[in-house]
């Protein structure tokens, strides 16, 4: 491909529906950036999932992480049917995971359930790795999505509380929290 001429220019083309190809010229050297291929979601990840949406299930909560494999693959980490403060044994410091979390908050004398998404990056997670399962952020959020709030780059067990959920859910509106 040839470039247009200007030091910088990006040039986005899309490739096989899912990989998109950025060429960057800069002073007559060329450099690919390919974004990493979506992959399939496990069925038990997304039965996990399933389960803390669903009015039939006990299901409270999810945690994920990923595989150490070289094209890491989403996988259930813990599921539990209580408070969030449940996951905290699972929160490691060399792991980079992500929750959904189930929660109920009163509004109007009305019980309204409502969702929270926990995206926990351990202190000890090697660079390199939090790098890599950075990019691949948007499978995971986008799989736990929709939610009402976000506890963002969370690093110790105790800011997981349902308390800190509640605490966040009422900042955005709403009554009495439960």
């Amino acid at each position: 491909k040839k470039s247009d001429g200007r030091t910088g220019a990006a040039q986005a083309t899309a490739r096989k529906e899912t990989k998109v190809v950025v060429t960057k010229t800069m002073a007559g050297a060329d450099a690919v950036y390919a974004a990493p291929e979506a992959q399939e979601t496990p069925a038990a990840v997304k039965a996990a999932v399933a389960a803390v949406r669903s009015d039939a299930d006990a299901a409270a909560w999810c945690l994920l992480g990923y595989d150490d494999g070289k094209a890491p693959q989403l996988t259930v980490v813990a599921q539990g049917e209580g408070a969030a403060d449940e996951m905290a044994p699972h929160l490691t410091a060399d792991a980079l995971l992500y929750a959904l979390v189930r929660v109920t908050q009163t509004i109007d004398a009305s019980v309204v359930v409502k969702f929270a998404l926990v995206s926990w990056v351990g202190e000890q997670v090697a660079p390199m790795r939090k790098a890599k399962l950075s990019a691949m952020r948007g499978q995971a959020t986008g799989l736990l999505s929709p939610h009402h709030t976000e506890l963002l780059s969370v690093s110790s067990p105790g800011e997981v509380t349902h308390a800190a959920i509640m605490e966040q859910l009422a900042g955005q509106g709403g009554s009495t929290a439960r």
